[in-house]
């Protein structure tokens, strides 16, 4: 299989999309074989030869087990494209899957970029369009990791047409190398989460800024792939991402981030650091998306809200907006469960804390340092804003949590 000319593919149109090897460090993890791997051999193959499922074709010198390994995890991540974007891939991603560059032959592998990307160890996916026809060719080293990201980028090229821009295109190759079935939270290595607690994080607009030249920096990958985990996770803005995405790969003209979030920029942008603030494994935008459409109001002295808040969510809106000065009483009852095989806890949690009811207030796209309130508590507002509750847990582990609290808040000392 030969590649056409470099020139040829520029001329024709063609996008690069490479992964730097430090946006791909460290290599992924080889998980243990299934057992229906296990009689297959684990001895790399002298040579290359054809390795094929229904949507890849590639030459490999891979073990038989590991060429079996990479084909299912690959079915298995376009299911999951298909099924999300509701389009089939169009035509069979094609390229080389390399473990030892010495067994192949003068003359397999054509294109000296791919062939450097495949020393370093890293990967890139060569895509072309002519016409209707449109091609993806993949060079990449035999990390299932980067073969799933350079992977992602033939999948979008062969089914829109393109990739659209860097954030995007970035973002959702390293959701495909890392997304898995039946699974929404964050499940991404540590390298990743530790370059998104970093506190010199850029802006909304930085990211999604046009025209960005590629980057070698892997903290952009991790910036990008945050930003479309909350956008595809948060209901809030999900329909939207899922359009706009798909838009942007096809080229749609007059179509960009800020043409369809620019009405709602600043409550992105919000939303987008608090799940930075508090991202890890296990971290669910859709749980914690916010109630920007909840009704607030002031209370009367004397006057009285009510509230619920479940276990499983992040922060709540109290329906009541307070008044700088103003003594608020604050009772609650009722249980959460912070485990599927957890005891039931009460609004003043547990020992550690955890269940115990906790207020923040927000105002102006700010939020307030997280207070405790407990079961009972009568609270002078610091400043005017809208008070939010939560029963207190760590942001990562809210999936498993059931049960509701509810809460009576009275405007003025207790009587």
């Amino acid at each position: 299989m030969r590649l056409l000319p470099i020139a040829l593919v520029l001329a024709a149109f063609a996008w690069v999309i490479a992964t730097p090897a430090a946006a791909q460090e460290p290599a992924t993890a080889k998980p243990p074989a299934p057992s229906r791997h296990l009689i297959l051999s684990d001895e790399p193959r002298p040579e290359p030869r054809p390795i094929r499922s229904r949507h890849f074709s590639f030459l490999s010198d891979v073990s038989d087990r590991e060429a079996k390994l990479i084909l299912d995890k690959l079915e298995t991540m376009v299911g999951l494209l298909e099924r999300y974007f509701g389009r089939r891939q169009r035509g069979v991603i094609e390229g080389f899957i390399v473990h030892d560059l010495a067994v192949w032959p003068e003359g397999v592998l054509t294109e000296p970029l791919g062939i450097k990307k495949i020393k370093e160890p890293a990967g890139i996916c060569f895509t072309t369009a002519l016409g209707p026809e449109r091609r993806a060719v993949l060079y990449a080293c035999d990390d299932p990791g980067i073969i799933q990201h350079e992977c992602t980028h033939g999948f979008c090229h062969l089914t829109f047409g393109g990739v659209g821009p860097l954030w995007l295109a970035e973002g959702l190759a390293e959701l495909g190398r890392w997304w898995r079935e039946k699974e929404k939270g964050v499940n991404v290595p540590p390298v990743l989460l530790a370059h998104l607690h970093d506190a010199d994080r850029p802006t909304l607009a930085a990211i999604t800024a046009p025209h960005q030249p590629p980057s070698n920096d892997c903290r952009d990958y991790a910036w990008r792939c945050a930003l479309c985990q909350m956008l595809l996770d948060n209901p809030n803005y999900a329909d939207r991402f899922r359009a706009l995405a798909g838009a942007l790969m096809e080229g749609q003209p007059g179509v960009s981030f800020e043409s369809v979030y620019g009405p709602v920029g600043r409550e992105v942008a919000f939303e987008f650091e608090q799940f930075l603030a508090h991202v890890g494994n296990g971290s669910r935008a859709d749980l914690t998306a916010w109630p920007w459409k909840a009704k607030q109001r002031k209370l009367a002295p004397g006057g009285v809200g009510r509230a619920k808040v479940k276990g499983a969510a992040g922060w709540q809106a109290s329906g009541v907006e307070v008044e700088a000065g103003a003594v608020y009483v604050i009772t609650a009852e009722g249980t959460c469960r912070l485990a599927t095989d957890a005891e039931p806890t009460g609004p003043e949690g547990d020992a550690a804390g955890r269940g115990r009811l906790s207020g923040a207030l927000y105002a102006d796209f700010t939020l307030g340092p997280e207070i405790p309130l407990g079961s009972h508590t009568s609270w002078i507002a610091p400043a005017d804003g809208l008070l939010m509750l939560r029963a207190a847990d760590a942001w990562t582990e809210l999936a498993d949590n059931d049960g509701t609290l509810s809460i009576t808040i009275r405007h003025g000392e207790a009587p």
